[in-house]
C-alpha cells in the first residue's frame, strides 16, 4: 500500500514583482485505493500544489515535506519523482508533432523502468490499455496531441496513466474545457483505473466532475460556497463528513468593513460545520474559537513534524561557516521562514545591535526581503534566501538558538522543525507559539515586541552551553512525540470516528 503524506507544505511562485506565497502550510494524507478531490476557485493554490509536487521550476518549496512511501519527493529531480511513482495529468497538454503516442509511451516506460519494454509484450500492453479505456486502436498511432480535440487530449493523459501505472496520479483540472460527453469519457477512464494499488488526487473547479467520479474525500479550498457544496454533496451521497476548521467567516467580513454581515456569516459558518461528524482544528486556540462560536464535535488534530529529516545529526561545519559568515566559533541565532512584515522580524534589529558577539541568520525570502537586508546592513547578519531539503535541515541543526518573533502564527511549524533539530526556541508569547513548548523547558517565551527580554533570553542561551544543550535535548524529545506517523494514525482515527458517528445518525 502506498501513501502520499504532505506536511506543512509552503510554496512560493515566482512573479514579475518577486516571489509570492501561495501555499501556507498544506497537510494532506492520501492512501492507495483512495480518490481525493480538491475544489477551489482560481488562485486558491490547487494547481500550485500539483506543480510543486511534480517539481515545476517556477514553484519554490519553502518549507514542509512531500513523501510518497517514505521517499522525500522534494529532494528528487522531476524524472526521479516519476520513477518514484508520481504521475501528473496536465491541465493544458502540449503537442509533440512527429512523435506517435505509442513511441512516446515506450520512451517514457523505458525511462521509468531503466530498460526498454519487450518487443513481444509491448503491443499487448498498449492494446490492453486501449481496450480497458474503450478507445479506438488508431489513437495510439497519432502524433502526441497534434490535432487532438480538448477531450482527446485529456483522454490521452488517462491513456498514458493506464500504460505507465503510477502509484499516485494527480489530475490537474482534467475537466477543464470539456463538454459533457468528453467529461463522461474522461471520468469513465479514471473510474476504470481505480485500484487498491493506486491513489488519485483530482483537482477541479466544478462539481459536475464529481457527479461521474465518486471521491472518497472532498477538500474545499477557500471554503464558503465550496464548503457548502461539499456539505450538500456529502449529505446527498450519504457519506461521512469530516471538516477542518480554520477561522470564522465573520472575521473576514469585519476586515472588509461589512459589519452588518457579521451575524449572518457566523450563522453560515457554524451551521455548515455542525453538519460534519468531525471538525478538526490544528491548534488549541482554534479549538477554543470553534467551541466559542457554537461548533460541535470539535477535535484537535495534533501538530506533526518530520523528525527524520530535521535531526540534530544534520549539523555540519560547512553550513555553520555559511550561516556565521565564516565565524563558526561565535554563537548563532537563526530565523527560518517567510520574510514579511507580519513576522515582526524588525524586533530582532535592536538585539542584533546590542549583541555583537552573536551571529544572526535569516533563512527564507519574501516581500520584505530587500527592506530587511537594508535595515540589517552592516550588522553581523546573514541572509541565505530559501533553503530546502537537506540544506534546510543542516541550517536548523547548525544553529544554537531559534528566534521566532512572529505574533501571527497559528501552528508555528518552523519552531517545531527547530525543536526536532535539537535547537531551543525563543518565541513570542502569542498565537500558536505558546502551544509549541513549555517555557523554561524547551525554550523561552517573551512578551511581543520586547527587545530587552529578547536580549536577556538570547544571552541566557548563548552564554550557557550547558543550559542550551539541556533545552535542546528537551526540544528534540518533545518533537519526537509529534512525528508524522503519529499524526497520520491520528487522522485515520478521526476518519474512523466520522464513519462511526455517521453510522449512528
Amino acid at each position: 500500500m502506498s501513501t502520499l503524506s504532505i506536511t506543512d507544505l509552503r510554496v512560493d511562485v515566482q512573479t514579475e514583482t518577486g516571489p509570492k506565497e501561495i501555499l501556507k502550510g498544506v497537510n494532506l494524507t492520501v492512501r492507495s485505493g483512495e480518490v481525493h478531490a480538491i475544489m477551489g476557485p482560481n488562485g486558491s493554490g490547487k494547481s500550485t500544489l500539483a506543480y510543486a509536487i511534480a517539481g515545476h521550476p517556477k514553484y519554490t518549496i519553502t518549507g514542509g515535506s512531500v513523501k510518497l512511501d517514505d521517499v522525500e519527493l522534494t529532494e528528487l529531480t522531476v524524472d526521479e519523482r516519476a520513477r518514484a511513482g508520481l504521475f501528473l495529468a496536465m491541465q493544458y497538454p502540449i503537442e509533440v508533432p512527429g512523435v506517435s503516442v505509442t513511441n512516446f509511451l515506450r520512451t517514457a516506460k523505458t525511462a521509468l523502468d531503466g530498460q526498454a519494454p519487450k518487443v513481444r509484450t509491448w503491443p499487448k500492453v498498449v492494446s490492453g490499455a486501449l481496450t480497458r479505456l474503450e478507445m479506438d486502436p488508431d489513437f495510439a498511432t497519432r502524433s502526441v496531441n497534434e490535432g487532438f480535440s480538448g477531450g482527446e487530449k485529456k483522454r490521452n493523459e488517462i491513456f498514458q496513466l493506464a500504460v505507465l501505472e503510477p502509484k499516485l496520479a494527480i489530475l490537474d483540472e482534467t475537466d477543464s474545457g470539456l463538454d459533457i460527453d468528453a467529461l463522461k469519457n474522461v471520468a469513465d477512464g479514471v473510474n476504470a483505473l481505480r485500484s487498491p494499488d493506486r491513489a488519485f488526487v483530482v483537482i477541479t473547479h466544478y462539481q459536475r466532475l464529481l457527479d461521474y467520479i465518486q471521491p472518497d474525500v472532498v477538500h474545499a479550498v477557500n471554503p464558503a460556497w465550496l464548503a457548502a457544496y461539499g456539505v450538500l454533496s456529502a449529505k446527498r451521497r450519504d457519506i461521512p463528513l469530516l471538516a477542518s476548521y480554520h477561522t470564522q467567516l465573520s472575521s473576514y467580513v469585519e476586515k472588509l468593513h461589512l459589519g452588518w454581515l457579521t451575524r449572518p456569516a457566523d450563522w453560515w459558518t457554524t451551521n455548515l460545520h455542525n453538519q460534519a461528524e468531525v471538525n478538526l482544528c490544528t491548534s488549541p486556540q482554534m479549538v477554543a474559537s470553534a467551541i466559542e462560536h457554537g461548533v460541535g464535535r470539535v477535535d484537535l488534530w495534533p501538530k506533526a513534524v518530520d523528525t527524520t529529516t530535521y535531526h540534530p545529526g544534520a549539523r555540519t561545519k560547512r553550513m555553520r561557516r555559511r550561516l556565521t559568515d565564516d565565524h563558526p566559533e561565535m554563537p548563532l541565532a537563526i530565523y527560518v521562514g517567510r520574510l514579511s512584515n507580519e513576522k515582526n522580524l524588525d524586533d530582532l534589529l535592536e538585539p542584533v545591535h546590542r549583541m555583537p558577539h552573536v551571529r544572526f541568520a535569516f533563512v527564507g525570502s519574501g516581500p520584505a526581503s530587500d527592506r530587511l537586508k537594508s535595515a540589517f546592513s552592516g550588522t553581523q547578519t546573514v541572509f541565505t534566501g530559501y533553503l530546502t531539503g537537506h540544506e534546510l535541515a543542516e541550517a536548523y541543526a547548525s544553529a544554537d538558538v531559534f528566534c521566532f518573533p512572529s505574533t501571527t502564527e497559528t501552528l508555528g511549524f518552523a519552531g517545531l522543525e527547530a525543536m526536532a533539530s535539537g535547537v531551543p526556541v525563543i518565541g513570542a508569547d502569542a498565537g500558536g507559539i505558546p502551544h509549541l513548548f513549555t517555557h523554561g523547558t524547551e525554550g523561552f517565551l517573551f512578551e511581543p515586541h520586547n527587545a530587552d527580554r529578547i536580549v536577556e533570553l538570547l544571552g541566557l542561551l548563548t552564554d550557557d552551553p550547558a543550559l542550551r544543550a539541556r533545552m535542546g535535548e528537551a526540544a528534540r524529545a518533545e518533537a519526537e512525540r509529534h512525528g508524522w506517523r503519529a499524526a497520520t494514525d491520528s487522522l485515520l482515527r478521526f476518519y474512523g470516528l466520522a464513519i462511526e458517528r455517521h453510522g449512528r445518525s
